[in-house]
Parts: structure tokens; sequence; C-alpha cells
């Protein structure tokens, strides 16, 4: 069962609700992970909210990816992932965390974090980027990075903030991600601003498929 972050001290005055319904959600992880949004407007506090939480759940020793989307960024393939991802790589506390994935799917995410050619001898040429299948090969590769940082016990956290500025290509993966929660014992958590997404934007989309399934 999950370790129950302790609720020491309240992060924020009248986010009561919010950090409870938090610490029950991170409680509850078994053998699915969860997405939550917080949403809110700019200077509510969503940052403020979500980063207290992920400090209690990194004192229990979970693994945490973390990054921020900005404005005016939308035009760089994979800009959160490059950053979060590829600083969790480096500042992975276990040196064998990537003795699990498969050899060729580890090859898969170098494409992305070439440093990943550093841990392994043996990672073959992935086939070309221009074969078929490639692409979900390549999502294969790295949300096999993601699990193996993050879906162990205690459960980790991948989080994203302002998401609403993410790049198409993220938002690609990020649905990925998402809809191969189960099975994996770990959370997403990302932030946006809910009057920059219209109701038929695809971040509400993915909310409204998760929440069904």
């Amino acid at each position: 069962a999950a370790t129950t972050p302790a609720l020491t001290s309240l992060p924020l005055i009248g986010r009561e609700k919010e950090w409870s319904s938090l610490q029950r959600a991170y409680a509850s992880i078994k053998n699915a992970g969860y997405l939550i949004v917080l949403e809110g407007e700019a200077g509510i506090g969503k940052t403020r909210l979500a980063e207290d939480f992920l400090a209690v759940v990194r004192s229990l020793g979970a693994g945490i990816i973390q990054a921020r989307c900005f404005e005016g960024e939308d035009n760089l393939a994979y800009a959160p992932f490059v950053d979060g991802l590829g600083k969790a790589i480096e500042q992975a506390a276990q040196p064998d965390w990537h003795a699990s994935i498969p050899v060729p799917w580890l090859g898969e995410a170098a494409r992305l974090f070439p440093t990943l050619n550093k841990l392994r001898t043996d990672l073959p040429s992935p086939p070309s980027s221009e074969s078929p299948a490639a692409q979900t090969r390549f999502y294969t590769g790295l949300s096999q990075v993601v699990w193996a940082l993050c879906a162990r016990q205690p459960p980790g956290v991948l989080f994203i903030d302002d998401i609403q500025w993410a790049d198409e290509a993220s938002m690609d993966l990020l649905t990925y991600l998402v809809r191969r929660l189960h099975g994996q014992p770990m959370l997403i958590l990302v932030t946006w601003r809910g009057e920059d997404l219209d109701a038929g934007h695809r971040l509400r989309r993915l909310l409204a498929d998760a929440q069904r399934n």
C-alpha cells in the first residue's frame, strides 16, 4: 500500500480541501496511477500548492519529475520533458534505476536523451524514425523511462506546471502516458489556467477521457 504523506502543516490558507484531496489520491495509489489537474487563474496559488505537495512526497523517497511550460515556447518540441525528464535522469538517486528497461526501449528513449547511451554500452541503434510505427516505439521508450523513475513504491510524481503552454509534441506524449497509467503506481500532476482553455481544448478532452476510465 502507498504511504500516506504526513499532513504536518497546511501549505496555504484556504486550500485545506485541495490539500486533503491530493493527500487522499496519493494514498490510494496501488496498481494504477492517477491524473490530477490543478486548475485556476494566474496567481491563485496552483504552483505553490503543487510544490508543497511535491516536497512531502519527495521526503518519502519518491521519484519526482518536475517541469514547467513557458508562454511562447510552443514551437519547442518536447520542451518540458527535455527539461524535467532530463534532470531526473541526471539526478536519479539509484544508479541502476534503468535496469528494468528492455534495451530496445532504452535505445528509443536515447533519441531524445543521448546521455542514456552512457548508462549501457549495448544499446542498439534504433530503426529509422521514418519507419512504420516509429512514433509508437519512441513513446514506448520514453514511457519506460518515466515508469522506471516514478512508477514504484512510494509512488512518484510527474509534475508539469502551466501545461496550457505546452507544445503539441509534449501534449501527444502526455496523452500517451495518461492513457497507460493502469498498472503504473504513480501520479501525473499538472496545472493549467482555465481561462486559457476553451471547452473543446485537447487538454480538457484528455481529462474527460481519464475521468471516464
